[in-house]
C-alpha cells in the first residue's frame, strides 16, 4: 500500500509562549547548503555587534554562542518575564546578519532549529549539560583540542561586556548575574 507523504517547507514550532518571557532556546542557524567561507574575524565582530542590539531589544541573553565554519549555536534565555520573545529576537538577528551574508555572497538555510529547553533543563545543573554540548562543538568537529581554543564564541548579557565564556567560573558567575537581574527587574534588593 502508498501512503502519500505531503512535504513540508516548515520545521514544526511550539506555540508561541514557548519562545517568551524567560524561555531558554538552543537556537541552530545553519548556511545555505552548508557553505563555509563566511566565518572570519571581521564577521564574528559584526555578528557580535548584531547580537547585541538583539539581546538589548528583546531582553534576552545569550550565556553560549559559538559560530562554526557552515553553523551558528545560540543558547539564548529570556531576561524578561513579560516581554521577552525569542521568535522575535531571532527573525530580526537573522534578517540583519542576513543582509551581511547577502554582501559577501552566502545566506542562512530558510529556517533555524530550535530545541525550548524544558523548565527542568533551564535550570544551573542539567543547564550545564546543554552548556558544555554547545561549548563542545569545535572539538567534536576537530577543528581545536580544546574548546577554549574556538576564537568564534562568547556569551552575552548586557550590561557586561566582560563576561568571558572561557573562565573556569563562567557558570557560576553567569547564574549569578541572571539571578541578580532577576531580582533588580523584580524591584527586590541584593542581599548583603
Amino acid at each position: 500500500m502508498f501512503i502519500e507523504t505531503k512535504k513540508h517547507d516548515k520545521l514544526s514550532r511550539l506555540a508561541d509562549s514557548s519562545y517568551t518571557g524567560q524561555a531558554c532556546v538552543h537556537w541552530v542557524m545553519t548556511m545555505k547548503d552548508r557553505r563555509t567561507g563566511w566565518l572570519s574575524p571581521g564577521f564574528f565582530q559584526t555578528f557580535e555587534t548584531v547580537m547585541t542590539h538583539t539581546c538589548c531589544r528583546f531582553g534576552l541573553c545569550a550565556p553560549a554562542i559559538i559560530l562554526m565554519p557552515d553553523h551558528l549555536h545560540l543558547l539564548i534565555k529570556g531576561l524578561h518575564p513579560e516581554s521577552s520573545d525569542q521568535k522575535q529576537a531571532i527573525q530580526f538577528l537573522r534578517l540583519h546578519l542576513g543582509r551581511r551574508l547577502r554582501e559577501a555572497g552566502f545566506a542562512f538555510q530558510k529556517q533555524a532549529y530550535d530545541h525550548v529547553l524544558r523548565f527542568s533543563e533551564s535550570r544551573p545543573g542539567e543547564f550545564a549539560k546543554q552548556f558544555a554540548y554547545i561549548r563542545q562543538n569545535p572539538v567534536r568537529d576537530g577543528l581545536v583540542r580544546n574548546a577554549n581554543d574556538w576564537p568564534f564564541q562568547c556569551a552575552m548579557i548586557p550590561g557586561y561586556p566582560d563576561l568571558d565564556i572561557r573562565a573556569d567560573a563562567f557558570l557560576p558567575l553567569f547564574w549569578r548575574i541572571y539571578d541578580a537581574e532577576e531580582r533588580r527587574r523584580s524591584g527586590l534588593r541584593d542581599p548583603a
